[in-house]
């Protein structure tokens, strides 16, 4: 089973996203998956990363950390420590160190239920 994913969709499949991050776990989910179902829950993050940009309820700023960290997380992505002065920043990061340790796929999964739960909601 292939993966497959044009460079346009790359840029455009999460708000603020590098898309280096993305493509990185496209192509670790793509080597280590022999029954597809890493590429799967790969592609269902994927989407559920778009499909968060379009509710219509903001969500909270503690959900919307959380989604933060289980995103990084998901993509196996490391967020540089921000500066002293960068508040916001800092909160971001404490969030992502906060959900450090977990794997890829269970942040992928946890990430997919939370915006089906803020789905459900609106």
């Amino acid at each position: 089973m292939s993966f497959v994913i044009t460079n346009e969709e790359l840029k455009t499949l999460h708000a603020g996203s590098p898309a280096a991050e993305v493509k990185t776990a496209i192509e670790t989910a793509a080597t280590s998956d022999e029954d597809g179902k890493k590429q799967e829950l790969l592609a269902k993050f994927l989407a559920a990363s778009k499909e968060v940009t379009t509710l219509t309820k903001t969500p909270s700023n503690d959900v919307k950390l959380t989604l933060y960290a289980l995103y990084k997380q998901g993509l196996g992505a490391t967020p540089t420590k921000p500066g002293m002065l960068d508040f916001v920043g800092k909160k971001k990061y404490e969030a992502w160190e906060g959900k450090k340790g977990l794997k890829v796929d269970e942040a992928q999964q946890q990430y997919i239920d939370q915006v089906e739960e803020l789905k459900k909601a609106e």
